[in-house]
C-alpha cells in the first residue's frame, strides 16, 4: 500500500511532461518554419522589398507578406509571391512546410534548379513557377498525387520531356511548354488542353 502514492506521483510527473510537450511541439513547429522561410528568404534577392516583413517575430511566420497559414494549426499552407520581382535561387528549406497546398512564384526572375525536394510535399496541390529563368532537369514530382494545377512553362528547363506527368492522375491544368527539353517522345496527353502547353 506504501507504494501506492509514489506510483501516483510518477503517473501526475508523467502526465505533466506530456501536457508540457504537447504545448511546446506548436510553438517548435512555427519556429522551425519560421526559420525555414528565413533561409528561403535569404537565397533571394527582393529589390522592391516585398518580403520585409519576413522576420523573426512573435507572429511569424503567418504575418509574412505573401504567406498564408492553416486558421487552426497554424502551419504554413501557401506561398503566393506572384510577379515581385525576386530573382535568386528557390531553396530547399522549404521542404519542411510540411502542410504547404499551394507554392506560387509565376513571373519572378528566379533562377538556378527547381529543389528536389519539392517531390516530398504530398500535400501540394498547385506548383506555378511559371515565366522564370530557371534551369537544368524538372524532378521527378509523380509523387504528387494531389497536385491540381503545374506549371513550369517558359522557363530553360533542359533533360528529357517529363513524361511522369502522366501519373499526375488529378491534373486540371499543366503548363509546360517554351522551356529547352531535349527531343523525346511526348507521352499521350489527350486529357490536358493543349492550348496550356504553350
Amino acid at each position: 500500500m506504501a507504494k501506492t502514492p509514489f506510483l501516483s506521483l510518477q503517473l501526475l510527473t508523467v502526465v505533466c511532461y506530456l501536457c508540457f510537450a504537447c504545448l511546446l511541439l506548436p510553438v517548435w513547429s512555427l519556429t522551425v518554419e519560421t526559420q525555414a522561410l528565413l533561409k528561403f528568404k535569404s537565397q533571394l534577392k527582393d529589390p522592391s522589398g516585398v518580403l520585409g516583413s519576413w522576420k523573426d517575430s512573435v507572429d511569424a511566420p503567418c504575418q509574412f507578406y505573401g504567406v498564408t497559414c492553416d486558421p487552426v494549426s497554424g502551419r504554413v499552407t501557401e506561398i503566393s509571391l506572384d510577379n515581385k520581382s525576386l530573382s535568386g535561387e528557390i531553396s530547399s528549406s522549404v521542404s519542411v512546410l510540411e502542410s504547404l497546398t499551394t507554392l506560387l512564384l509565376p513571373s519572378n526572375p528566379i533562377s538556378g534548379k527547381l529543389p528536389r525536394e519539392l517531390s516530398h510535399y504530398i500535400n501540394l496541390k498547385v506548383l506555378n513557377v511559371m515565366g522564370n529563368k530557371m534551369v537544368g532537369a524538372i524532378p521527378d514530382l509523380s509523387m504528387l498525387r494531389n497536385l491540381v494545377i503545374l506549371d513550369v512553362s517558359i522557363n530553360y528547363f533542359s533533360g528529357r520531356f517529363p513524361s511522369w506527368v502522366v501519373n499526375l492522375t488529378g491534373l486540371v491544368s499543366l503548363g509546360l511548354g517554351m522551356n529547352d527539353y531535349v527531343e523525346a517522345e511526348i507521352p499521350e496527353l489527350e486529357k490536358f488542353d493543349l492550348a496550356l502547353f504553350g
